[in-house]
């Protein structure tokens, strides 16, 4: 796949700017009591700053987007793995999660349903395993129970 340089892409092909309701659908979407990424700023200070904190992520998520760069800040992940069975030295036998920041997961929220939302008129109805809800293993089991 080749990608063209940015400065070749017209403006209009580049998207439009990221709005205050969805960085407000995006902080709602973030769970209570989740461990914070590598800034240490918990979910409860974006909600607990209200409109001051969405316009805050919002200058800082439309900035990333106009600039085509992530932030350092952004990039910093923290990788930790949990024995599913206890004193295993097998790989296969750790769950390994990614903790990232959640001004980092509002955007990467923001732009994955922009993108899905794009791309799911192109996709066929009998194309499983990319669409919520279109797994599959619905389809094994549909074909069984019919």
């Amino acid at each position: 796949m080749v990608v063209e340089e940015e400065y070749k892409v017209h403006e209009y092909q580049k998207g439009y700017s990221i709005s205050k309701s969805e960085i407000n659908k995006g902080i709602k979407m973030l769970r209570k009591g989740k461990t914070e990424g590598c800034d240490e700023i918990p979910i409860k200070l974006f909600k607990a700053l209200g409109e001051t904190g969405e316009l805050l992520l919002l200058d800082l998520c439309n900035g990333i987007l106009e600039e085509g760069k992530w932030s350092e800040d952004f990039q910093d992940i923290i990788m930790v793995s949990i024995e599913k069975k206890r004193n295993t030295k097998n790989c296969e036998e750790h769950r390994t999660f990614s903790l990232i920041s959640h001004p980092a997961k509002v955007l990467s929220r923001i732009l994955n349903k922009r993108i899905y939302n794009k791309l799911d008129g192109s996709i066929e109805e009998e194309q499983y395993g990319f669409r919520r809800g279109v797994g599959t293993r619905d389809t094994t089991i549909g074909g069984h129970l019919e």
